[in-house]
């Protein structure tokens, strides 16, 4: 199919039904298709340029968190058909005013790791393959970040051991990686899952000598990166004690400096729980597809009268 062509319910290729939807119907399938211009995402492993882009007349803008009051969710009045639209933060914090006048300050519970990859996932939907790589690259590294805290916290039952530590290494990221590789060989008794050296060598040639990928490119490195995330994930699961830790002091540590009154979460493709249950959802093609779909559901319900309210 040419790029700028229209799928239709008679042309929905059979593996893009069954390999990436399952049990859904093709009438479907077709509808959320009959809108798409371009390639499905399985044809990223043939030849020719990839799309999946929403339409220009319908632009989406990517990676946004909708945010609710929570003042208005859990109040007498219940909670109005309006959801703040927000870019997503560094800090993962969130201070919002509804039409109510009710403030709030928000906390997304995911962690910055699980936000980067999504952000790489959204990159390669809006054509952006080198922020994709660079998105990917940068989720490994404050993993090895997480892994640490967690790994310590474990051990020492806080977070302070990794806060009086990390100042000396937060600069080098060849000394974080070092870091990483030790403590958890001395806490799992294997070394981790690694990029390979193709696959690091690739990584610096786009983030440090301007190699421009191609959307293929970017989805291999993508899977690459989640493979190894995944790999790692598992044998991390079992300290939840550490996890745990970590999650309350960040939550202490915000609450302390801005009053946090509530928190919100968000489905990635790096969820702990799946992870660990085999639950995952597939390979990055399949996400991909499936964050395509989420923005039709967005577009869908802003019809619907929920109204969008952009906050900064």
């Amino acid at each position: 199919m040419q790029s700028g062509a229209t799928l239709t319910a008679d042309s929905v290729p059979a593996h893009l039904e069954v390999g990436l939807f399952g049990s859904l119907q093709k009438n479907l399938l077709a509808h959320w298709l009959a809108i798409r211009s371009g390639r499905c995402v399985n044809c990223w492993h043939g030849n020719g340029p990839i799309g999946l882009l929403v339409s220009p007349q319908e632009t989406i803008r990517s990676m946004q968190l909708f945010v609710p009051c929570m003042q208005c969710l859990h109040g007498p009045q219940g909670p109005r058909r309006e959801l703040a639209r927000v870019a997503f933060r560094d800090d993962g914090t969130y201070v919002l005013t509804c039409s109510r006048g009710h403030e709030s300050i928000t906390l997304l519970q995911q962690q910055k790791f699980e936000v980067l990859f999504e952000i790489g996932a959204n990159a390669i939907l809006d054509g952006y393959h080198r922020e994709a790589v660079s998105a990917f690259s940068a989720s490994l590294e404050r993993f090895h970040e997480f892994a640490i805290r967690v790994l310590l916290a474990d051990v020492t039952g806080s977070d302070d051991l990794f806060k009086s530590c990390w100042g000396s290494v937060a600069a080098q990221s060849e000394r974080q990686l070092g870091a990483f590789v030790f403590i958890w060989a001395s806490r799992i008794g294997a070394p981790p899952s690694l990029l390979s050296q193709k696959r690091v060598a690739y990584r610096n040639e786009v983030i440090h000598k301007g190699k421009i990928p191609s959307g293929l490119e970017a989805v291999k490195f993508g899977n690459a990166a989640l493979d190894v995330l995944r790999s790692n994930m598992k044998h991390l699961e079992r300290f939840e004690h550490g996890r745990n830790k970590i999650a309350m002091s960040d939550q202490v540590s915000i609450q302390a400096k801005t009053g946090l009154i509530g928190t919100t979460y968000i489905k990635t493709i790096l969820s702990f729980g799946a992870v660990s249950s085999g639950q995952a959802p597939g390979d990055l093609q399949h996400h991909l597809a499936e964050l395509s779909m989420q923005r039709e559901v967005i577009k869908a319900v802003g019809k619907s009268g929920v109204l969008y309210v952009d906050a900064q």
